[in-house]
């Protein structure tokens, strides 16, 4: 039976490395996690070039690749997010998002109501200009930490949220987001109109992974509100 894109992220077993030494604390008047940022943005395009992005439009496949269902599963999907906060998730299979109501998720013929969707890993990914507001997303703590995933050397910063999904890793030596926590990784960055934006990204989980792979990213283009809105065919259910 098919599950969803959710269900799948929610029953992940905890897996993986442990986060390594806690980095040695700066030098005072320094701040090492806005240093980090500040890397990240510049491996992005730079300031400018972010701020300049206001509407994106992302289009791949989804793919659901657990060997013991056999072959991996593919299905086309689109994007459509405004740096005013709202977007649109759609595939044959899934259809989730923020629009001026909130966040949403079509299920079984419904429209059920998603607050988290405003938070989650996909509105921050998806999103234009999420990179510059990263805080309304993952309120960062103070502590660095230094881990080696995929052999690479990553700087943590932990947030708010639990430490296993939330942490952000970014890699030491380009300052791209490899991770964010153990089973969000980002990978093969390219740049589209001065923009880099990471075109494969994978949720592991326990006998395989769910995978975005990114063939096109259109920016600024204008987007009507029925794109950036919930379905309206559906009822929606009581919160």
């Amino acid at each position: 039976m098919r599950r969803t894109i959710a269900t799948l992220v929610l029953s992940m077993l905890l897996w993986g490395c442990q986060a390594g030494d806690e980095v040695p604390r700066a030098e005072p008047g320094s701040d090492p996690v806005q240093a980090i940022l500040k890397t990240y943005i510049q491996s992005l395009g730079g300031q400018t070039a972010v701020a300049s992005e206001n509407t994106r439009i992302i289009q791949g496949t989804w793919v659901d690749d657990r060997p013991y269902f056999g072959e991996p599963r593919r299905s086309a999907f689109t994007v459509w997010a405004h740096s005013d906060g709202r977007w649109r998730y759609a595939s044959d299979y899934e259809s989730f998002g923020v629009d001026s109501l909130g966040g949403w998720w079509l299920e079984k013929g419904y429209i059920r109501p998603d607050s988290f969707q405003k938070r989650s890993n996909f509105a921050y990914l998806f999103l234009p200009q999420s990179a510059l507001n990263i805080e309304t997303y993952f309120d960062l703590k103070s502590d660095v930490r230094k881990s080696v995933q995929e052999n690479r050397q990553l700087l943590g910063v932990t947030t708010d949220r639990d430490t296993t999904y939330y942490t952000l890793w970014f890699d030491e030596e380009s300052g791209e987001l490899a991770r964010i926590g153990y089973f969000w990784s980002l990978r093969d960055y390219r740049e589209t109109a001065g923009i880099r934006f990471p075109t494969q990204i994978e949720i592991s989980r326990k006998g395989g992974a769910n995978r975005f792979e990114i063939d096109t990213l259109i920016m600024n283009q204008p987007l009507p509100d029925s794109l950036l809105s919930r379905p309206r065919q559906y009822p929606t259910l009581d919160e």
